[in-house]
């Protein structure tokens, strides 16, 4: 177990580590405009079956969030080490 946690700290680094200030502001930037629309829609889908709950809703934007910004920073270090 030991290894993949080794592992995925290895992919985060290396998925949100950039090489210039304006790749940095353009994933954030990214991230923001399409994690909120997902995120609103689960907290619509939990409202729905569950009732409201303020702590699922801060939760899955948290998560959301973060995978997405984890996504697009891989997107985007693979791209600019495709280029070179």
């Amino acid at each position: 177990m030991p290894r993949l946690t080794h592992s995925l700290a290895e992919t985060w680094t290396a998925a949100t580590t950039f090489e210039s200030t304006r790749v940095r502001a353009a994933v954030l930037v990214a991230t923001i405009v399409c994690s909120f629309p997902v995120t609103w829609e689960l907290s619509e889908l939990w409202e729905q079956e569950f009732g409201y709950s303020s702590l699922a809703t801060v939760v899955s934007t948290i998560v959301v969030f973060f995978a997405v910004y984890a996504v697009f920073g891989y997107v985007s270090t693979f791209a600019t080490d495709r280029e070179e």
